[in-house]
């Protein structure tokens, strides 16, 4: 998955007077039936570029590309073992959360006005997601780790 994420506004500031959005994260989850949830990364943990996008790998830990670090520019969100937690062994639920979005920033996902908008009305912001193998994202993200 890759997206654009708004500017930085932690920064140890104590009101929020800058920035679009005061806090901004992904959580990994089971489903609805358990609620559970894998692990969360807020913005101030993912790694940006020099224009603001991020790449996002979410896989099981067994299925991790050794690529999927901080390091190299990606984050990583776990997907359960136990799927959704009620039968389906390769299903999760990857949830965004925008919280206190500036009235001018027009792209939080409080602002969708409907699903057929929801790329119109997130605008950059919107994240664009697929499939690929751990071989393929790999070879795709150059980015020299030692192996784990």
């Amino acid at each position: 998955m890759a997206g654009r994420l708004p500017p930085k506004t932690y920064n140890g500031n104590t009101k929020f007077e800058d920035g679009d959005l005061r806090y901004w994260s992904w959580c990994s989850q089971q489903g609805y039936a358990s609620g559970r949830v894998n692990k969360c990364l807020f913005d101030e943990q993912i790694p940006v570029d020099a224009n603001g996008y991020y790449t996002l790998v979410l896989s099981r830990e067994s299925d991790r590309p050794r690529n999927a670090i901080n390091e190299c520019g990606v984050s990583w969100l776990p997907i359960a073992d136990v799927g959704d937690g009620t039968g389906d062994p390769d299903l999760s639920f990857l949830v965004l959360r925008n919280m206190l979005g500036r009235g001018e920033f027009k792209h939080a996902v409080q602002n969708i006005k409907s699903q057929e908008t929801i790329q119109q009305d997130m605008g950059d912001y919107f994240p664009r997601a697929r499939y690929t193998t751990v071989s393929s994202f790999e070879t795709a993200v150059p980015c020299q780790v030692e192996k784990r």
